[in-house]
Order: C-alpha cells, then sequence, then structure tokens
C-alpha cells in the first residue's frame, strides 16, 4: 500500500528553501503568494507594511541587526500565520511549541501577538536568503536572534497571511 499524502489535521511549520515551495502549496494559494511576493519584493523600496490583498495579507519590511537571543522573546500569532525571508543578511530563530510557554503579558488583538517565555529546549534555524519559514499559532518562534557575535544587519520581509 502506497501512501499520498500525510494525515496532517492542522498544519505545520515549515523551513525549506524558496525553490522547493511547490512541495507545501499552489500557485493562487496565499501561502504561494506570500512567498513569491516577499522573494521578488523590490529592496529598493522602503521599509515599512505594504498591503497585499488589503489586511487579509501584507508584507512587514525590516532593516535591523539582530540581537542575542536572550535580549529577544518567544512570540506567537492567532489570527495570520507568519512567513518569513531574510533577503540580505543571516539570523537565527528559534522555535518550540506555544501551548508548553506561559504568556509575559496578555494578548496584543491590535498587533496579534502574544510574548512568551523561554522554553529549556527548543530546536534553531538558520535563516538565510533563499530560505522561507511558515509559523503558525501553534508555532512559537524567537525572530531576529545574532548568529554567533556576528551583528551582521538584516533585511527581512515578515509576510502576515490571515487565518
Amino acid at each position: 500500500m502506497m501512501l499520498t499524502s500525510l494525515p496532517v489535521k492542522e498544519p505545520v511549520m515549515i523551513y525549506d528553501r524558496i525553490e522547493n515551495l511547490e512541495r507545501y502549496c499552489s500557485a493562487g494559494d496565499a501561502m504561494h503568494t506570500a512567498v513569491t511576493y516577499a522573494a521578488s519584493f523590490d529592496l529598493a523600496q522602503p521599509d515599512g507594511e505594504y498591503e497585499v490583498n488589503g489586511r487579509d495579507l501584507f508584507a512587514k519590511v525590516q532593516a535591523y541587526d539582530p540581537a542575542p537571543a536572550g535580549q529577544r522573546a518567544f512570540e506567537a500569532h492567532r489570527s495570520y500565520y507568519d512567513v518569513q525571508i531574510v533577503r540580505e543578511g543571516l539570523e537565527r530563530h528559534d522555535v518550540s511549541l506555544a501551548a508548553d510557554l506561559e504568556p509575559l503579558d496578555e494578548y496584543d488583538a491590535q498587533n496579534d501577538v502574544i510574548m512568551l517565555t523561554a522554553p529549556q529546549q527548543y530546536a534553531s534555524t538558520i535563516m538565510e536568503p533563499g530560505m522561507f519559514a511558515v509559523y503558525f499559532p501553534q508555532d512559537a518562534h524567537r525572530p531576529n536572534c545574532r548568529l554567533g557575535d556576528s551583528s551582521a544587519a538584516v533585511r527581512k520581509i515578515c509576510m502576515k497571511v490571515r487565518l
């Protein structure tokens, strides 16, 4: 017996190369639109928010110096999922299960974010140009973390996709 699909009841975090996008979604899907928009965004444009499909799909374009992980909190979202693509530079993302973490404060509905305590154990990914990460509500994540002693600037596009 050959299985042709996975019995996944809810979406799971994705970390992969952009060239593998079609493994997860099809052209026209919101996730596909988010990744292709971020990957082709004209970096000559200034930082800020750019609506792709109103508030259902928009981009947050950011330039910053990654911080030491200890200066960053884990976060999770409820109304949107994140599609994150680093276009310039490198940064580390730490990930864990949101249900296992305690809130640091109340859920901020206007910004769709809840800040969470750091877990004892977590997984880390390295975000570099050509990679993308997708974080769903159950995926607590700590982005914008410095890699070792490196403090090179990062230019990132965080796509917000309404659930």
